[in-house]
C-alpha cells in the first residue's frame, strides 16, 4: 500500500464532552465559521528570547524534530522521523540525547514528553502501542501496554500519577469501545483510572483509502496543548472545544457552527491561549477534495483565518495576520514556543529580513547548525 501525505500548515483541533468529575454549564461562546468578523490589527505585548541549541557531531537534530515540553529549566525535543529525543537546558546546552529503538525500547516514536518533577521521559510507541519510560539520561526504566482495541496516538503528562491518552479514529469508523477517546491511565503500569465523559458517535477520518493508496491530511499543529496546568483538548470530530483542568473539570471554550460534519467541513482550533485572549484558527478539512488536488498536482487549500477572542469582553474579530502558533506542546501559561531551522534564519539574515536579537543570533549561525528556540511570553 502506498501512503500519500498531504501537508497543511496549520492545525487540526477539536474536542468532545465532559470528564469523570464534572463539567461546567454556563453560557458558551459560539464561533460562526460562515460569518465575516470585523478585521483588526492586534499586536500583543510580549517578551521574546532566542536560544540557539548546541551543535556537535553527536547532537544533530533532524527534520522531524520539534519541541514537546518546555519548562522554566528545560527544553525537551523529540524527532518523530528518526526516533531521537533530546533534553537541553535553558542555555541550549544538551543534557542528554538518545534513541530507544529496538530491544526493550520503541519501534516508532509517535509522541513523547518530559516529566520534570519525576525526572522521567515518556515515549509512545506507535507500532507497539506501548509507553516506554526512561530516566533523563536515557536509561530504560519500564514499559506498559495501551488499552486493548484502541489506537493511541497521543500521551500527555496529566499529573504526577496519571497520563492523559487519546485514541484517534483513523478511518472514521467509531466502534462501541471507541466512543470515549480520552482516558486517564497510571504512569506506573498503564492501568485505566477513568474515561473522560467525552462521547463520540461519528468521526472525521484521518486517512482515505483509494486504489490501494492511503491519503492523509497532516497538520503540524495537531492535538492537545497544555498551558500551565490547563489542557486544551482538541480533535476534528466534535463541535465544542474545552479546557481540562487539573481537577478533571471540563469547561467549554466555545462551540463552532456549522458542524464539523458539514459537506465541506471547516475545523476550528486554538493556536494561542493567554489569560487575556485566545486566537482561534478556521481552516478547511475535506479529505476527498485535497485527494483530488494531490492527484492533479494542484496546490492545497491554505485558506486559514485567525479569530481573536477577547476573554474579558467576549468580543470576536478577525486578525489580519498572526505568527504565534501553539503546536502539540506542554508549556508554561501565557507562553508560545517556536523552533527556527538554522538554514532559514541564515537565508533571512542574508536577505536583511531580520531585526534585533534574532538578527544578532542569526549572524553567528551556519546552515547546518541545530535550530534556534524562540520563547515568547505574553504580558
Amino acid at each position: 500500500m502506498v501512503f500519500k501525505y498531504i501537508y497543511l500548515p496549520i492545525l487540526s483541533l477539536f474536542i468532545c464532552l465532559a470528564t469523570t468529575a464534572q463539567t461546567t454549564t454556563k453560557s458558551i461562546p459560539v464561533i460562526d465559521k460562515n460569518k465575516s468578523y470585523p478585521k483588526t490589527d492586534f499586536t500583543p505585548q510580549v517578551e521574546t528570547k532566542y536560544i540557539p541549541l548546541e551543535t556537535s557531531k553527536d547532537i544533530i537534530l533532524g527534520a522531524g524534530a520539534d519541541v514537546y515540553t518546555l519548562t522554566d529549566k528545560h527544553i525537551f525535543i523529540a524527532d518523530i522521523l528518526e526516533g531521537d529525543v533530546f533534553l537541553f537546558d535553558m542555555n541550549g546546552k544538551a543534557i542528554s540525547h538518545f534513541n530507544g529503538k529496538g530491544g526493550l525500547g520503541y519501534t516508532r516514536l509517535a509522541y513523547a514528553f518530559y516529566d520534570e518533577k519525576n525526572s522521567e521521559i515518556f515515549v509512545l510507541d506507535k507500532i507497539g502501542q506501548k509507553v516506554v519510560v526512561y530516566s533523563e539520561d536515557g536509561t530504560y526504566l519500564r514499559s506498559f501496554r495501551m488499552p486493548k482495541n484502541l489506537k493511541i496516538v497521543r500521551i500527555d503528562n496529566f499529573n504526577d500519577e496519571l497520563l492523559l491518552i487519546f485514541h484517534e479514529h483513523a478511518m472514521g469508523t467509531v466502534l462501541p469501545e471507541e466512543k470515549n477517546p480520552y482516558m486517564l491511565i497510571s504512569k506506573k503500569d498503564g492501568l485505566l483510572e477513568s474515561k473522560l465523559n467525552i462521547h463520540l458517535e461519528n468521526a472525521n477520518p484521518r486517512y482515505l483509502l483509494s486504489n490501494n493508496i492511503c491519503y492523509s491530511l497532516y497538520f503540524h499543529e495537531n492535538g492537545n496543548c497544555k498551558f500551565g496546568n490547563e489542557f486544551i483538548l482538541s480533535n476534528m470530530s466534535s463541535d465544542t472545544i474545552y479546557y481540562l483542568s487539573e481537577n478533571k473539570t471540563l469547561t467549554p471554550l466555545f462551540v463552532q457552527k456549522p458542524t464539523v460534519f458539514s459537506d465541506s467541513p471547516q475545523i476550528c482550533g486554538i493556536v494561542t491561549k493567554t489569560d487575556k485572549f485566545m486566537v482561534i484558527s478556521i481552516y478547511p478539512y475535506d479529505l476527498k477534495v485535497e485527494k483530488e488536488r494531490a492527484d492533479n498536482n494542484e496546490p492545497m487549500n491554505y485558506e486559514v483565518r485567525f479569530i481573536l477572542f477577547d476573554i474579558e469582553t467576549g468580543k470576536l474579530s478577525q486578525l489580519k495576520n498572526w505568527k504565534y502558533i501553539a503546536k502539540e506542546i506542554d508549556a508554561p501559561e501565557n507562553t508560545n514556543v517556536k523552533l527556527w531551522q538554522a538554514y532559514k534564519l541564515v537565508e533571512r539574515y542574508k536577505l536583511r529580513l531580520l531585526q534585533g536579537e534574532l538578527k544578532e543570533v542569526a549572524s553567528h549561525l551556519k546552515i547546518d547548525d541545530n535550530p534556534v528556540i524562540e520563547i515568547t511570553k505574553f504580558n
